[in-house]
């Protein structure tokens, strides 16, 4: 059975587990992730628009254990961590939102792929050439190319003939970003290179043995010296204390679990939840509109700006908003609520409108460390 889980990590954050696992094992990868945001080249408004279209239209379609380090960007807008193909670096969003693997290629003249990193199979030896093609979509824009397979590394965690996409072309949504491409952390139902993830294959050639992922997101500006980090056949036991809180995935084609409950200020807001996709790939949260607007206007000093379709609130806001998974209630911490447009000074709730969509990003899980669990045992 697929579960996600919850516990508190060491500096009061906390962790979530999908789905009931066996006892996890202490050998682990670590992945240092590091933090990125848009480019500068995007006015607020542009990136509030990005936002709920890159998470909106994502979901709307109908042994040893790894660690990496990921990255983040101001308003700690996504995370990326330092990857190996076919002995050439390149670093990639780990998102559990999506399930391809692609990075561009030596050719792309995108204006995306400018500032990229490109592969160039002429320099690895253990490169294939497939050439399948493919098309992907995401609310960001779009990726083309075709598919060949090499030899993978993540923090030392080596796979064997990976299949991936070699991307010829990317839409200028993806220019300006700190990233060069993109692994998959989902289900395979979600793929569109029908091949086996990353993830999967350090499985499948029992590079790790426990069927877990775990992530740790930190803040841009924590002062506490914690790293963002992706731990990999297995979670670190050092980012978290107590006990890990599981919860069953409720769609088999996504990371999504039961929400059920918001709190505001220690009290529900009584109001219908449903179930959330939790992912790694989305900054913010996106909410019902009924519990947009009934959080959002619970905030003192908050303010509807329909131009933005978005909620400006105070830069120092002191309130705190839950979500409850599993009968656990997790806070968010008032600074991750703060989304800051340094031009203007003004500051906006990072809570998003999302129609009947609920998607948990960083906002929330930056709060939590949270462990993806791939067992089918019950």
């Amino acid at each position: 059975m697929k579960a996600i889980k919850l516990a508190t990590l060491l500096l009061s954050l906390t962790f979530i587990t999908i789905n009931a696992a066996p006892a996890l094992r202490s050998l682990v990868h670590k992945i240092p992730l590091q933090k990125h945001g848009f480019s500068d080249k995007y006015t607020l408004k542009e990136k509030f628009a990005l936002e709920k279209k890159l998470a909106i239209s994502k979901f709307s379609q109908s042994s040893s254990d790894p660690t990496e380090p990921l990255t983040d960007i101001k308003n700690d807008i996504g995370y990326s961590g330092p990857i190996v193909v076919g002995g050439q670096d390149f670093t990639v969003i780990f998102d559990t939102g999506s399930s391809d693997f692609w990075i561009p290629t030596k050719g792309c003249s995108s204006e995306a792929c400018k500032d990229d990193h490109l592969f160039d199979p002429s320099k690895s030896k253990t490169f294939k050439k497939i050439g399948d093609p493919f098309f992907i979509a995401y609310g960001s824009g779009q990726v083309s190319g075709t598919t060949g397979s090499d030899d993978l590394s993540i923090a030392g965690a080596k796979v064997k003939g990976q299949i991936f996409g070699l991307a010829t072309e990317l839409s200028d949504g993806f220019a300006g970003f700190e990233f060069d491409g993109i692994i998959g952390m989902g289900f395979d139902s979600l793929e569109v290179i029908k091949t086996k993830t990353p993830f999967e294959n350090l499985l499948a050639q029992k590079v790790i043995s426990d069927p877990v992922f775990g992530f740790f997101l930190g803040r841009e500006e924590d002062k506490t010296g914690d790293k963002s980090e992706l731990s990999i056949g297995g979670v670190d036991k050092t980012k978290f204390k107590g006990d890990l809180n599981f919860n069953k995935v409720a769609d088999p084609s996504y990371w999504q679990i039961k929400l059920d409950d918001i709190k505001f200020g220690g009290k529900s807001l009584k109001i219908g939840t449903d179930t959330a996709i939790i992912d790694t790939g989305t900054t913010v949260v996106v909410a019902s509109t009924d519990a947009f607007t009934a959080i959002n206007t619970k905030i003192p000093g908050s303010n509807y700006n329909p131009a933005y379709d978005a909620y400006t609130i105070p830069c120092d806001t002191k309130s705190v908003v839950s979500f409850v998974f599993g009968g656990v209630s997790y806070d968010i911490n008032p600074e991750d609520l703060v989304f800051k447009d340094e031009s203007s000074g003004l500051c906006f709730s990072a809570i998003f409108d999302g129609g009947d969509l609920w998607v948990i990003g960083d906002t929330f899980l930056k709060n939590v460390y949270t462990a993806f669990d791939l067992s089918q045992k019950a």
